[in-house]
């Protein structure tokens, strides 16, 4: 049976999306005069507890561009973000992650499986579904847990449906996408944080644990929870997703740049990977697509380079 997939943007949404120049226009005047007020806000910092209790309640955090600030400005790159990077600590295994490209030949499947699925969603588009669609038909998984669901829920059902194995697919899920529950995966909708990590105990060698969380370091968030306390006691053999990863390039100048996204999820898996033998890459979706795109168009149809910012799910596995 063929599934549905469809993908709607809500009137919402297109709204903000049609009338945000006009509003920016509006804006513009009314920003510029209140900059020397924000910018006195902020250099008052925590001695300006009014005014800062105040923005709190609006959910608004004033920061002023610093060297020890998390925002990055173009006039602080030295070097292009989306040049490949020395990582001399991390071996790419390049020549397994070739070999791996070749034992994904479910493309044709993928087609038919997502019938219906718009691969230009905004959060899980083309590349990455392909792929994951994919490895999950070449690894059978017996549990996939996610962290960060939504369209790659979509995907994931599509692709464990048609697994010999039977899965236990779980969805950690605190926000968004009221749909998931339809996907036939169990959600739950708690924060990581609040999940006991005695979970994670229960994934084996060949299960996979998908993450796509907040991408954002924050002292008892979620990224740090992933690496310092769920990471280290997974299993051998345990694979692992994590998506909007760019290694070996920095994380994308758009979303650095132009979206000001303060996404340093990425340098910490790359610590994680540095000098170690605990993890080993299994596959750089954004650098072999660029290394050997014919090898990457015979899982992904139609890839051609340059390919944008799509493609950017990493995947490794805990060695042992």
């Amino acid at each position: 049976m063929t599934r549905k997939f469809p993908y709607r943007v809500s009137p919402g949404r297109m709204a903000v999306e049609r009338l945000a120049p006009f509003v920016d226009l509006l804006l513009s005047p009314l920003v510029l005069l209140a900059t020397p007020v924000m910018l006195l806000v902020a250099r008052l910092g925590w001695r300006g507890r009014l005014a800062r209790r105040i923005l709190d309640s609006a959910g608004i955090a004033v920061l002023r561009h610093h060297y020890y600030s998390p925002v990055v400005f173009q006039s602080d790159l030295g070097a292009d973000l989306d040049a490949p990077r020395e990582l001399p600590g991390i071996d790419m295994r390049e020549e397994h992650q070739v070999a791996l490209l070749s034992d994904l030949s479910f493309s044709a499947e993928c087609e038919t499986a997502l019938a219906g699925f718009d691969f230009d969603n905004p959060n899980f588009a083309r590349i990455d579904s392909y792929v994951l669609y994919s490895m999950l038909r070449h690894l059978q998984p017996r549990r996939m847990y996610e962290i960060g669901s939504g369209f790659s829920t979509r995907v994931a059902s599509a692709a464990l449906s048609r697994n010999a194995t039977a899965c236990s697919h779980l969805c950690i899920e605190p926000y968004e996408m009221p749909w998931l529950e339809q996907t036939g995966a169990t959600i739950v909708r708690k924060r990581l944080e609040d999940i006991p990590l005695a979970l994670f105990d229960e994934l084996e060698a060949g299960d996979v644990l998908f993450i796509d969380s907040s991408h954002t370091v924050r002292p008892q968030g979620d990224v740090v929870r992933e690496y310092l306390q769920i990471l280290p006691r997974l299993a051998p053999g345990v694979v692992i997703h994590v998506h909007d990863v760019y290694t070996p390039h920095d994380v994308h100048p758009y979303l650095v740049v132009e979206q000001r996204k303060i996404w340093t999820e990425q340098y910490v898996m790359e610590a994680l990977l540095s000098g170690g033998d605990r993890f080993e890459v299994m596959l750089a979706n954004y650098w072999i697509g660029r290394q050997h795109p014919k090898a990457f168009a015979n899982v992904v149809p139609g890839f051609a380079l340059p390919p944008g910012r799509d493609g950017c799910s990493f995947w490794m596995r805990r060695a042992g």
